[in-house]
């Protein structure tokens, strides 16, 4: 298991952008994202991170479990929790079949919000129940539960 900190030679990093100024649809910019990684090589994983969450620990395991994984469980923004349990977005890993299995990211939903809650949903549909990191602290340490 990889942390950025430490990265594997396997390990590949792609930004996905929409150009212009249009409204933006996430969903179309994560599926183009797999799409074009594929072409590339037969990657078994796929992390999805939004590009204004920076890791403040470098223990954040980079892998892809059975189950989709929410990475992103203690936000500053959010005081280090979570605003509802159901919640995939910022930074999800989850593995080739699985994405393939939810069809990938929904292509309806524009602008902000609602492209990750519809991951959560096809997850559950298709049996998929997203596992979640527990960070506890004590005296200064942290770690992490699945």
């Amino acid at each position: 298991m990889r942390s950025l900190a430490t990265p594997h030679k396997n390990m590949s990093f792609r930004m996905t952008v929409q150009f212009g100024s249009d409204t933006f649809n996430k969903g179309v910019l994560m599926n183009a994202g797999v799409r074009e990684a594929l072409k590339e090589n037969d990657f078994h994983c796929f992390v999805f991170h939004d590009v204004d969450l920076i890791p403040e620990d470098d223990r954040n395991l980079y892998s892809c479990p059975l189950a989709p994984r929410h990475m992103s469980v203690a936000v500053d923004k959010f005081n280090y929790s979570l605003p509802y349990t159901d919640l995939v977005g910022g930074v999800l890993s989850i593995s080739k079949s699985n994405f393939i299995l939810v069809n990938g990211y929904s292509n309806l939903y524009w602008g902000w919000g609602g492209e990750d809650d519809d991951m959560a949903y096809r997850s559950k549909y298709n049996t998929l129940m997203c596992t979640q990191f527990i960070m506890f602290y004590t005296f200064g340490l942290s770690t992490q539960l699945q």
